[in-house]
């Protein structure tokens, strides 16, 4: 059923003051209807297969399977849109095992009285 859903990109539900959109590309959005936050989560899954399989009659193929990456990622503002952040977390196997799993993240104000924005950043790598 929501395999369904993230291919028809259909709004998921209205609860009380908040719209809840779940659409394939955009992952799952919970918004306040009165502009006051705004939450977006998705995720990003990179895997990889390989097939190694000799030309020989008695041979039979080694298949290997592998999470290249996997991603998370939060997104949205709060308490108006002027405040607003983003958080990735890399979950795949080589980044857990350093101790690399928050990748980037950011929150940035943008008043309207400035036309710069001010922001502050967490980036790894």
């Amino acid at each position: 059923m929501l395999i369904v859903l993230l291919f028809a990109g259909a709004n998921v539900a209205t609860a009380g003051n908040a719209d809840v959109s779940l659409k394939l590309g955009n992952g799952l959005t919970i918004a306040d209807k009165d502009s006051s936050m705004s939450f977006n989560f998705g995720i990003m899954l990179q895997g990889r297969v390989d097939v190694l399989k000799t030309f020989e009659k008695a041979s039979k193929p080694i298949t290997t399977a592998q999470a290249r990456r996997i991603r998370l990622k939060f997104k949205g503002y709060f308490l108006n849109q002027k405040l607003n952040y983003f958080v990735q977390l890399s979950l795949s196997p080589t980044d857990v095992k350093v101790g690399n799993v928050f990748l980037d993240g950011y929150i940035k104000y943008s008043p309207k009285t400035i036309r710069h924005t001010i922001w502050a950043n967490k980036t790894t790598r």
